[in-house]
């Protein structure tokens, strides 16, 4: 298979599906429901209206409505769910400002208790986090890939051993959108012609979007070069969508551009 006879079939646009924690609807209808009518109930709360009152009904309603959005598409409306990890970690900051304005003792006490340590604790464990995705549209790093990624499972066209078995790098990456889809073909262009230094100065990658990489896998002294698609969604694997053998000239001039360090899995290098 060469490097284009799949790529070509996968349109940028193609690769940007959306879906529901993992494809399930169950999470989306059973807590849909609950949030919209959270969202309903809110305003009719008993006690008289004020400033703060205000605040705080609509800050909670715009919650629930950002997280319903990003319940029912997390691809389409991902700006949505970081606006609501925003809204969560202003709100663990102000109930930290208000402890500390308030002038009660800093200690340790129940945690149904006000107090600035509860608040910084709060803080620290929630309002962190949501900070962090709201700013990288991440809570941890994403992984690139891993010895469970079914691409590593493809057997290696020179020997027959299962590319995980092999030493493999990413030398270069691009986002697979279609507002990319120029800056894609490109890449896939240059990798086709074997121009490895052109392919390698593409290292833009986004979070929030499937990406394309190009690995090289080291077999002896030639190789396979594997165009794989990182998903956007979190609980698929990486996929390979093509590859080709390339021979011992293209990895020597391959490995001048990925350092040492960059180098991982198997440790077969050599055909046998």
């Amino acid at each position: 298979m060469t490097m284009t006879e799949r790529a070509e079939d996968k349109k940028p646009g193609a690769w940007s599906r959306s879906v529901h924690f993992s494809g399930s609807r169950i999470l989306v209808w059973t807590f849909a429901p609950i949030v919209l009518l959270f969202i309903i109930v809110t305003p009719f709360h008993k006690g008289e209206w004020s400033a703060q009152s205000v605040i705080l009904v609509v800050g909670v309603d715009a919650l629930g409505i950002l997280l319903l959005l990003a319940l029912y598409n997390p691809k389409r409306f991902h700006r949505a769910g970081r606006a609501a990890t925003g809204l969560v970690f202003l709100a663990f900051l102000a109930y930290l400002i208000d402890e500390i304005a308030s002038g009660h003792s800093w200690h340790f006490g129940p945690r149904s208790e006000p107090s600035p340590v509860n608040a910084l604790l709060g803080l620290v464990v929630f309002g962190v986090p949501c900070l962090r995705y709201t700013l990288v549209g991440r809570f941890g790093r994403k992984i690139v890939a891993s010895d469970i990624d079914h691409w590593l499972t493809v057997a290696c066209p020179h020997c027959g051993e299962e590319f995980k078995h092999h030493r493999r790098a990413m030398f270069g990456c691009t986002v697979a959108s279609e507002k990319n889809r120029l800056r894609l073909t490109d890449f896939l262009a240059k990798l086709k012609d074997h121009h490895w230094q052109g392919a390698a100065a593409f290292s833009d990658f986004d979070a929030v979007e499937s990406d394309v990489l190009a690995y090289a896998v080291k077999c002896g002294s030639v190789g396979v070069i594997c165009i794989v698609r990182s998903p956007f969604e979190l609980y698929e694997n990486n996929e390979l969508c093509c590859s080709e053998n390339v021979s011992s000239e293209d990895v020597a001039e391959i490995e001048k551009l990925i350092a040492p360090t960059s180098w991982q899995g198997g440790a077969k290098d050599a055909t046998e």
